[in-house]
């Protein structure tokens, strides 16, 4: 998922620098991991901040966005994403129009890196052992834990640990297999 955020940026990198050449003004959207996208105008739908993009739009999660900084006149503007200098680890800055105490701003210190891997592995950890007594479970207890650990396996995906925790989902899934087999002896 990170390598098609990245792959859609740097496109839209390409495809909107020679457009700002010929303008007076632009906003620069620095991202958390350090890359920028030029654009000559963004809006906020939900939690995201969207740009236009050849013939659609692309949209970037707040939570990833550092800041947006307006720029006046025509300087020049980098073909490619740039990594800033310095620390590894930002500090989060308020996004412009977005109140500091607003539900959308991320929380967090400097210093302080949450690691949603630990919580999700521990949780997986959880139906892992609740996946040992699946030949004992009845069809609404199948059902029930199929359901669980496809929310589960959901709530990974969309955090973008997908790629992190593909082990597990690849387990989930021989899981989901097992559970099939057990439910269909049913019939």
């Amino acid at each position: 998922m990170r390598k098609i955020h990245r792959a859609l940026l740097f496109l839209a990198i390409f495809s909107l620098a020679p457009a700002h050449l010929a303008r007076a003004a632009y906003y620069v959207i620095e991202l958390t991991n350090g890359s920028r996208v030029l654009t000559d105008s963004y809006w906020r739908e939900g939690d995201e901040i969207k740009f236009n993009y050849v013939n659609g739009e692309v949209g970037v999660r707040t939570a990833n966005i550092r800041r947006i900084t307006k720029k006046d006149g025509t300087a020049a503007h980098p073909a490619a994403p740039e990594k800033a200098e310095g620390s590894t680890a930002p500090e989060q800055t308020a996004v412009p129009g977005e109140a500091e105490g607003s539900a959308t701003a991320p929380e967090q210190t400097a210093g302080q890196t949450p690691s949603p891997n630990s919580q999700f592995l521990a949780e997986f950890e959880v139906h892992k052992q609740k996946f040992v007594l699946v030949p004992t479970m009845g069809k609404d207890e199948l059902a029930a834990y199929s359901k669980e650990l496809d929310k589960f396996r959901n709530k990974v995906l969309q955090a973008g640990q997908g790629a992190a925790l593909s082990e597990q989902i690849q387990e989930i899934y021989k899981m989901y297999d097992v559970i099939e087999a057990r439910y269909k002896s049913f019939n």
